[in-house]
């Protein structure tokens, strides 16, 4: 009888020492998020095609970021306007649109943003952020927001 109590408590144990354990896969815990993917603020240069256009490549949006995932991408202006503004954006008939494909983002602009700094955030299919956040919550999200919800630093 002793024996099969030995077993009995060993299972257990172990039961709850492998359920506790840190994943295989290195995701995060609940208040985390797994595999995001954020880029450094960086300039880029536009160049005049009919309107601005400039390109970032961002090796890591693939197939399937394309299809089930997100990108975000933000702008913001020199020292003396350092606030971060996701694009889209329109404001009268000023406007900055961004289009992205695998391995590129590209960013287009009634005027020439070459002083501007972009950077952009991928967001794979199936991340789940703690269970409350959708996607289309992140358009809809200030940039503190995002960083925030993702644990990513401004």
């Amino acid at each position: 009888m002793k024996t099969i109590k030995k077993f009995f408590v060993i299972t257990i144990l172990s039961i709850f020492v492998i359920s506790c354990s840190k994943p295989d896969d290195g995701a995060m815990g609940p208040t985390g998020t797994a595999n995001v993917i954020y880029s450094d603020w960086a300039t880029t240069t536009f160049t005049n095609v009919g309107e601005w256009k400039a390109t970032i490549i961002a090796p890591k949006i693939t197939e399937d970021i394309v299809n089930k995932g997100t990108v975000l991408v933000y702008m913001r202006g020199n020292s003396s306007n350092p606030v971060a503004v996701p694009l889209n954006y329109v404001n009268g008939s000023d406007y900055i649109s961004i289009i992205y494909e695998i391995g590129q983002i590209y960013i287009y602009s009634m005027n020439d943003r070459s002083s501007y700094s972009f950077r952009y955030i991928i967001i794979p299919g199936g991340v789940s952020v703690s269970g409350k956040t959708t996607p289309s919550d992140f358009q809809k999200m200030s940039y503190s927001e995002v960083c925030k919800t993702l644990n990513i630093p401004e």
